[in-house]
């Protein structure tokens, strides 16, 4: 699958076992402040208010940030009582995995310059992670840890509670 490149600064996490507006919380958001927009509407820059779009499925809450990383630094307090999986990666690079559950990370590596750890490698296998695609196979990595498959269409196009939170600058 080739990634549009509006992805290519984001974060999306997938937390099964807490709801909706406790995962907004935990994000430091209030979801009775939401409004629904695209992820083009809700992109973070500095100065300027930072948004998570937020999300429920079947199997938990999705959370994607437009040039953000709270998913990825916040896995330990958003996991709580469940298990939250999160992909990050930056305009310049910069990506990480997180694999959490209960408070506690599991797992974690740099899906362009790390070897997938031991904890997520049964869940890898087949997966390719190169330097031509390392956005497709994370986000395969979080379907098969979570049960969510995030399509493109769906994140970019279709519009989603978007909530204010903390700004991490």
């Amino acid at each position: 699958m080739d990634l549009d490149e509006r992805i290519s600064a984001i974060c999306v996490s997938v937390v099964s076992g807490v709801g909706l507006d406790e995962v907004i919380l935990r994000f430091g958001g209030d979801v009775t402040t939401s409004t629904r927009t695209t992820f083009a509407d809700a992109f973070n820059s500095h100065p300027g208010p930072t948004y998570v779009l937020a999300a429920e499925s079947a199997a938990g809450v999705v959370v994607a940030e437009n040039n953000g990383w709270w998913g990825v630094r916040l896995a330990e307090r958003v996991s709580c009582g469940g298990t939250l999986a999160a992909y990050s990666s930056s305009g310049n690079a910069d990506m990480t995995y997180v694999h959490a559950v209960d408070g506690t990370v599991v797992a974690t590596f740099d899906p362009l310059l790390d070897e997938v750890t031991s904890a997520l490698a049964a869940a890898a296998v087949g997966l390719d992670f190169d330097d031509e695609s390392v956005g497709a196979p994370s986000f395969a990595l979080l379907a098969r840890f979570t049960g969510v498959r995030i399509e493109q269409h769906w994140l970019l196009d279709e519009p989603h509670l978007r909530v204010v939170v903390p700004s991490p600058h």
